[in-house]
């Protein structure tokens, strides 16, 4: 018989299978070589399909995972991996910022998400204790063409029903900006 069930438990399973397929075939594109664990889930959300509110909610995170999505974008920087549609890198005390750039040509939105596996912060212990423990605090900024910056999304936990906006994002190990209609092609 069949039966439709939801929730975390549900969603596990789905996720992991997924990433466990994108691992194989990012392996098959790029022999001997492996996807960080953060890669791994920044490819997941950036090519995630929306679904409720534009932008992360409470409610369904960053989406419903596309695998058919992931794939293709992995089809894509396989070939042309300078193009860095797929970054890896690392910061450190000698190298506190990193900056890349690419030529936008005006034809869709333009969607980039940083993803890091964050150190473990210090220990909580009040249930639901809302204080950041964020050890490593990156920021990712868009600047366009004539100088303007666009912000990442940003969730109120005090306000879990808001909508998303953008702004510093001192929470997450995700960050993503997303512009639906970029004002002009350029260099961004």
């Amino acid at each position: 018989s069949y039966y439709s069930l939801s929730g975390c438990s549900m969603a596990v399973a789905a996720a992991s299978g997924a990433a466990m397929l994108l691992t194989e075939y990012y392996g098959r594109l790029f022999p001997n070589q492996r996807m960080s664990a953060g890669t791994i889930k920044g490819l997941m959300i950036n090519t995630a399909d929306d679904i409720d509110a534009v932008g992360p909610d409470y409610r369904t995170g960053w989406g419903m995972i596309n695998i058919g999505a992931a794939c293709e974008h992995l089809r894509r920087h396989a070939p042309f991996p300078e193009l860095g549609l797929v970054r890896e890198d690392s910061l450190s005390s000698a190298n506190l910022t990193d900056s890349f750039s690419f030529t936008w040509t005006n034809t869709g939105p333009i969607k980039v998400t940083l993803c890091w596996t964050d150190p473990a912060g210090p220990a909580l212990t009040d249930l639901d204790d809302p204080t950041p423990v964020l050890v490593n605090d990156l920021d990712l900024r868009i600047m366009d063409p004539s100088g303007s910056t666009n912000f990442p999304y940003v969730l109120d936990p005090a306000l879990p029903a808001a909508l998303a906006t953008t702004g510093d994002n001192a929470l997450d190990n995700v960050e993503q900006v997303y512009i639906s209609a970029p004002a002009a092609g350029g260099e961004y």
